[in-house]
């Protein structure tokens, strides 16, 4: 079930970052991350949103490949 909550962004990808970090260096890939310090909160299920932005930072890693950038 979904459970939205006030979320804050960079909380979550802080939250996501070690685990995305350690695929994309398994990949060959670097994971560089710019945070928007003035992002406002937002209405999300927490868990979905870092479960999703986790899967869409592992694809981009696979797809870099060796050598390669997620930004």
């Amino acid at each position: 079930s979904v459970q939205p909550t006030l979320v804050a962004p960079n909380d979550v990808v802080r939250a996501v970052e070690p685990q995305a970090r350690a695929r994309a260096a398994a990949a060959g890939a670097r994971l560089d991350v710019a945070l928007e310090p003035a992002l406002p909160r937002a209405w999300a299920d927490r868990a979905k949103l870092a479960e999703a932005l986790a899967l869409l930072l592992a694809d981009a890693a696979r797809r870099a490949g060796e050598g390669g950038r997620v930004w």
